[in-house]
């Protein structure tokens, strides 16, 4: 078992069941009712109504043994375990950075390969700890997808921030403001057909994952707004946003279709058009 796994102990947790799980030793506990009773009635012998609710020890009808004493019943399944007092966050500093170590390393995946790299097996391996901890610190991959998409957006958009906060105020050529719509959009260190793929997967995939869309969409209103501010500050502060991301997308989206390692170059290009128009 996981060290960093803490034990039940009376009173210190409670169990919050979220959905059906399967019990452990069927043979012990051989049945639930729609109410989430046992088949005796007695809902002691069952699960809880609904997370949050205190599951106390109680003798197991099932219990072919006889020896008829009071017991848990460990629950295999679908199941989370949270502190009274802080629900959902790592109890000591070990397993908050070892949850840390997990979003960092979900967040490098996803700006270096795209959210379908996410898995917990992936994350887990690429974080250095065992799988468990994966699947402890997120209950399911779609909230560890999300974590990860918001982290990378997150570290992604605060380098573009300082960037264009450094950025004096001074008229430039389209061609040099183009180079910095790229990379505020893309990022300032996308330069290859690998690179830039994974950018716009992470946008696809939010057509396949709806839990990404808010995610996606608060990334791209600060894409927007950054946009906007770095434009204004090299002379070119009445060219439309809106009209620059488009063309920018998809002149990117169609040369990474050729595959000839010049969708940067080409989206250079095609912005310092629009600019010039």
């Amino acid at each position: 078992m996981d060290a960093d796994l803490p034990r039940l102990r009376g009173g210190q947790f409670r169990v919050a069941v979220d959905r059906a799980a399967q019990p452990a030793g069927g043979q012990r506990l051989r049945g639930l009712d729609r109410h989430r009773c046992g088949w005796d009635g007695d809902p002691r012998h069952g699960f809880p109504p609904g997370p949050g609710h205190h599951v106390g020890p109680a003798v197991d009808p099932a219990d072919r043994r006889g020896r008829r004493r009071t017991e848990p019943v460990v629950l295999l399944g679908p199941l989370t375990v949270a502190g009274d007092d802080d629900a959902g966050r790592p109890a000591t500093p070990k397993g908050a950075a070892r949850r840390e170590a997990i979003v960092a390393a979900a967040a490098t995946l996803v700006l270096t390969e795209g959210p379908d790299a996410i898995s917990h097996r992936a994350v887990a391996v690429a974080a250095g700890v065992p799988l468990a901890a994966t699947t402890y610190y997120f209950r399911s991959l779609d909230e560890l997808l999300v974590t990860g998409v918001q982290r990378a957006a997150d570290a992604e958009l605060d380098a573009v921030a300082e960037l264009v906060e450094a950025l004096p105020r001074r008229a430039r050529a389209a061609g040099w403001a183009a180079e910095l719509v790229v990379d505020v959009v893309l990022g300032p260190r996308r330069r290859s057909d690998a690179a830039i793929q994974a950018h716009y997967e992470r946008f696809l995939a939010g057509g396949r994952h709806p839990s990404l869309r808010p995610v996606l969409r608060a990334a791209r209103r600060r894409v927007d707004g950054l946009l906007g501010d770095a434009l204004g500050r090299c002379g070119h502060g009445s060219a439309d946003v809106g009209l620059l991301v488009a063309v920018l997308d998809g002149t990117a989206m169609s040369a990474l279709v050729e595959g000839d390692g010049s969708a940067h170059a080409r989206a250079v290009d095609a912005v310092t058009s629009a600019l010039e128009s």
